[in-house]
């Protein structure tokens, strides 16, 4: 159901993290799936 993000869910995983360390813990994310 995702065409613009091919990604499956151990890749979310990933980089959900990498978000979380550059936007930091204080800012929302945009899109959480």
């Amino acid at each position: 159901m995702a065409r613009r993000y091919e990604l499956t869910d151990e890749a979310w995983d990933v980089v959900s993290d990498l978000f979380i360390e550059t936007h930091g813990r204080g800012r929302p994310r945009l899109s959480d799936r």
